[in-house]
């Protein structure tokens, strides 16, 4: 899956094809003796990290929407 790192500096770094494990990342985030933390070989400060959000494709935009709509109609 591809994902988008936002930093709180403002920079945005896109990892692509990068399988990331969110309960592993918690863990990560929230362990005080660990500092840095390595993003698809982006090694950072964990206290700079602002956000990581999944980036979804046109196509499984519109996977989703007809879900929805299949679910909505039954």
């Amino acid at each position: 899956m591809d994902y988008e790192l936002r930093l709180k500096t403002g920079e945005l770094f896109t990892l692509i094809g990068s399988n990331i494990d969110a309960n592993a990342l918690t863990d990560t985030l929230n362990n005080h003796q660990i500092l840095f933390v390595n993003f698809g070989g982006i090694v950072l400060q964990k206290h700079v990290v602002d956000g990581l959000i999944p980036l979804i494709s046109e196509e499984q935009t519109e996977d989703v929407k007809e879900e929805q709509l299949e679910q909505t109609q039954a």
